[in-house]
């Protein structure tokens, strides 16, 4: 499938992970079945890549994600409407933080977001003010490395 689905959290849509210190790993294509894949991260990973859909054999098919600085907002997850940040801090059921490149379009509270994802990313986030904007102008609270 598409990344999209998986980024967006959308039911039904899940990321699978594999193991890439074997070089002859088996990636399937999109559509295939994923026997042996992980349903969890390890956290032990530290760098991550992207399968492209036509799968593949071992780590030199992959495409590494890469490390552009994020803004994360909070959203309602099942809308990706933007609410204010303490929904995520305190951890409400149903919120999460949603990341998005800080070359994009940060939306303000009560707006949706779009193009970015639900997985934390590898390099530096930061929080976002209320009204949004352009990410760059957006950006407040440096939160440092994540992943």
């Amino acid at each position: 499938m598409s990344y999209r689905s998986c980024d967006d959290a959308l039911p039904g849509f899940a990321l699978r992970y594999f193991p890439m210190g074997a070089l002859s790993v088996h990636i399937p294509a999109a559509g295939e079945k994923t026997e042996d894949a992980l349903t969890k991260m390890p956290d032990d990973y530290y760098y991550r890549y992207r399968a492209p859909e036509k799968g593949g054999q071992g780590r030199y098919e992959m495409t590494e994600v890469d490390y552009d600085p994020r803004v994360e907002i909070c959203v309602r997850k099942a809308t990706r409407i933007r609410v204010p940040d303490s929904r995520c801090t305190d951890k409400d059921p149903g919120h999460a933080w949603y990341y998005l490149r800080l070359s994009s379009h940060v939306p303000a509270v009560g707006r949706r977001a779009a193009g970015g994802s639900f997985m934390v990313p590898n390099g530096d986030s930061y929080r976002a003010r209320r009204n949004g904007g352009d990410g760059v102008d957006a950006a407040i609270s440096y939160k440092g490395p994540r992943g």
